[in-house]
């Protein structure tokens, strides 16, 4: 039995859910796997579900705020250092933590 997991993100971390992409090609003939889908640097929809209290300035120490904040649908992308958390979480809902430079636009 999982147990609810609660994080307390540091710096400029971002939790994120990932929207489930279009499986289906655009004839809509064949579904495309998930694992072939999973390209470095790929852009991916996601809802910012958490963030942290921003990164610090190295020249006088204070923080920059997140410009996310919770519930903003993002194009984000992930690198191989980033982490995938979806083990703790309910099944179907891809989950990771990225930082906020991985995040390219919010969607309005």
């Amino acid at each position: 039995m999982k147990t609810q997991l609660k994080l307390k993100l540091l710096d400029d971390a971002v939790l994120v859910r990932l929207e489930k992409p279009e499986r289906l090609t655009a004839s809509k003939l064949l579904i495309i796997p998930d694992s072939a889908k999973r390209e470095a640097y790929e852009l991916y929809q996601a809802t910012v579900l958490q963030t942290g209290p921003g990164a610090f300035r190295k020249h006088d120490g204070k923080r920059n705020p997140c410009e996310v904040k919770k519930g903003d649908r993002v194009l984000c992308y992930w690198t191989a250092v980033e982490m995938d958390v979806t083990a703790w979480f309910p099944k179907g809902e891809e989950r990771r933590i990225i930082s906020e430079k991985s995040i390219q636009a919010v969607l309005e």
